[in-house]
């Protein structure tokens, strides 16, 4: 090949510097915007300082002594890639465990002070492509099994990785059938151009994938946090809407049961003014909790609607079994209240309940039907749960039913306050 192999080697040296650089400034720079992935950038700044100081230090072989060339440059290179899978580990929330992150580094520390293995450029060479390959293909797998967010960004990060470890192999099954006596040798070949080479596209890949990474991971945390209630963690109206709509469009039949609970506290607003709004946000918390403990991802979510106002959604369960659900609420609320003041405080909940089956029944008369329900809930002394046939125009929770309007799964405006007792 044309291309000379120091030339590559220090290209790749200077895109890993100038990627160490770029993570400091970020983590240092842009910590508030970054808050969440903070830790991750610190350690994607320490890799390719390693890793470029790494390259550095095996370039300069016939400048400096081996002991800097050979034993401690490699030695930065494992720890360098080591550091790149903790790295990838926190940025998934997963344990760094650093103790493996050092583990490659000093396992070739200790095999360098044997000194038939230090002599012996074939061995150095598989021993540290093996070592790399292995580590490589770790973050490799930790792009695709533990990228939990699906995003797709870190999938081509898994792919570019692994494309890396396989680069690894091919230089070390071409090194071990050369032969050839010393490193300088070797990259004369042109297998070891071409591995160099793709080493450098790759590391220009990586970090510019890393970057993007970073930011995919971010718009998706403001996505779900504008989807959020920030007090309680629970869907806000509008998510609340979209899970009811995917869950319908889910369905295969179009007789598939669903019930709709609005949970009110009673009496809220005097126990807020005479407590203090502290206990009040623990109250809502406390009911956010049991609302979401009792809730599964493929069939009942919950929401927090407004004020002291909470729905949960039960997909695919008829409204007599919703009832019970929605009871076992209500009894484990005013237990856990009643516990968590110490008997101070006993809260109790209203709740009104309706529903039908998607074919036959809308979404928003359920709502307002489950509204209805809540209403007359309150009326008869609170404490209690109130269930509300649905009809045509829900004019009253007391009215007959009309017949049932057909429904051809429409999506449903959940951006309308519903009515609250």
């Amino acid at each position: 090949m044309p291309i000379d192999a120091s030339t590559l080697l220090i290209a790749i040296t200077v895109v890993h510097l100038a990627g160490g650089i770029l993570f400091f400034l970020v983590w240092r720079l842009f910590s508030n915007r970054f808050e969440a992935q903070l830790s991750s950038i610190g350690i994607w700044s320490l890799t390719h300082l390693f890793l470029g100081l790494g390259n550095v230090m095996v370039g300069l072989r016939t400048f400096i002594p081996d002991w800097a060339s050979i034993v401690m440059g490699n030695a930065l290179l494992l720890f360098g890639v080591g550091l790149a899978r903790m790295a990838i580990s926190v940025f998934f929330g997963q344990k760094p465990y650093a103790a493996l992150a050092a583990l490659p580094g000093i396992l070739w520390l200790a095999l360098c002070a044997y000194p038939p293995f230090l002599e012996n450029t074939t061995a150095r060479i598989i021993a540290v492509q093996c070592a790399l390959g292995a580590s490589l293909i770790w973050i490799s797998l930790l792009c695709f099994t533990r990228n939990r967010d699906n995003l797709y960004t870190a999938r081509l990060n898994g792919v570019t990785t692994f494309v890396l470890a396989a680069g690894s192999a091919y230089y070390a099954i071409n090194a071990y059938a050369a032969h050839d006596p010393s490193l300088p040798f070797t990259f004369q070949r042109d297998f070891a151009k071409i591995y160099l080479l793709g080493a450098l596209l790759c590391t220009v890949a990586a970090i510019i994938l890393i970057f993007a990474m970073i930011i995919e991971k971010e718009q998706l945390f403001f996505r779900s946090q504008a989807r959020m209630d920030p007090l309680t963690g629970l869907a806000n109206r509008r998510a609340f809407g979209e899970q009811v709509n995917a869950w319908i469009a889910n369905q295969d039949s179009t007789h598939a049961p669903f019930a709709i609970a609005i949970f009110d506290i009673d009496r809220f607003k005097a126990a807020n003014d005479k407590y203090g709004q502290v206990l009040g946000d623990a109250i809502l918390q406390l009911l956010a909790r049991i609302c979401d403990d009792s809730a599964s991802e493929d069939r009942i979510f919950a929401s927090h609607l407004n004020g002291d106002c909470f729905a949960v959604f039960y997909g695919g369960i008829p409204v007599g079994k919703a009832a019970l659900l929605a009871e076992q609420i209500r009894q484990q609320y005013a237990r856990s209240s009643e516990s968590a003041t110490e008997g101070r405080l006993r809260s109790t909940l209203s709740a009104g309940l309706s529903g039908g089956d998607i074919g036959e029944t809308d979404i928003q008369d359920a709502l307002r039907a489950a509204d209805l329900a809540l209403a007359n809930a309150k009326r008869r002394g609170r404490n209690r749960l109130a269930m509300s046939m649905v009809t045509s125009n829900t004019a009253s929770s007391d009215s007959e039913p009309d017949k049932p309007r057909a429904s051809a799964r429409p999506r449903q405006d959940f951006s309308r306050p519903s009515k609250v007792a």
